[in-house]
Formats: structure tokens, C-alpha cells, sequence
């Protein structure tokens, strides 16, 4: 069920990532054995994840509107991102979105992750980023 909400949920991939080897299909039968208290707090932070008021906004699509802002972070366990808009004065959030790495990538350089990040940020928020001016912003200083 979290899954469907992961656009609500900063850092998804990250909180989750504990119970992933749990849905591998040879270890179906045998969750109860594997279950551990890194499970358990990781089952733990996701529902009061849900629990909390998950508020996003509309984007404001008009031609005069805000650019968007894509802020991306990178790190070896996996890729956050923001997409955000200013807005009434503030900076809204219009949605989340993160993944984790495949392992090959988690040999990657910081610059190069920083990069990877970047990128994946830009292709997941393309549907609102097409012919439009937007900002990125990131923490590597590379």
C-alpha cells in the first residue's frame, strides 16, 4: 500500500530499504525468520510517514508561473529528489520521489552520483519540466 503514496513521502526509497529483501520470492515463506528490528523500525517509520499530513500542491502551469526548482541529493544508498515551485512568496512542494541504487552504482565517485542524481531527477519531474525553465539545486560542491 505505501508504494502508491511514495510521491508524498520524502526519502521513500531510504526509509524503505530495510524491507525490500522481504519481497524477494525466496524469501516469501520466510519473512518471519528474517524479520529483524531494522524491519521493524523501518515498518515502524513508513506508517507514521503515512500518518502524517502528506500535503503537496498543485504546480502553477500557467505561462507566467514560477520556474520549478529540482533539488536532488545523492548518496550511496540511493537518490532523493524534490520538486518544488515558488508560490505565494514560499517555496511549495509539488512532489517527492527517490529510488535506491543498484549496486554498481554505489562504487560511483561523489561527483558522479551528485550527476546521477541530477539526471534521474530531471527524467523522473520531465512531465512537468518539458519547455519550461526550471532550477536544480544540489549539495556536492564538486
Amino acid at each position: 500500500m505505501s508504494g502508491y503514496y511514495r510521491k508524498f513521502i520524502k526519502d521513500y526509497a531510504k526509509i524503505i530499504d530495510p524491507l525490500r529483501n522481504l519481497l524477494k520470492k525466496e524469501n516469501q515463506n520466510n519473512i518471519q525468520s528474517i524479520w529483524n528490528e531494522e524491519c521493524q523500525e523501518a515498518f515502524d517509520n513508513i506508517k507514521e510517514a503515512l500518518k502524517r499530513n502528506c500535503l503537496l500542491n498543485h504546480p502553477d502551469l500557467s505561462n507566467n508561473g514560477n520556474p520549478f526548482i529540482v533539488t536532488s541529493d545523492a548518496c550511496k544508498h540511493g537518490i532523493g529528489a524534490t520538486l518544488s515551485q515558488m508560490q505565494y512568496g514560499q517555496e511549495v512542494v509539488i512532489e517527492y520521489a527517490s529510488k535506491t541504487l543498484k549496486p554498481y552504482q554505489t562504487k560511483y565517485w561523489p561527483t558522479e552520483l551528485e550527476c546521477l542524481g541530477v539526471r534521474w531527477s530531471i527524467e523522473h519531474f520531465h512531465h512537468y519540466l518539458e519547455g519550461r525553465h526550471f532550477q536544480i539545486k544540489t549539495d556536492h560542491r564538486g
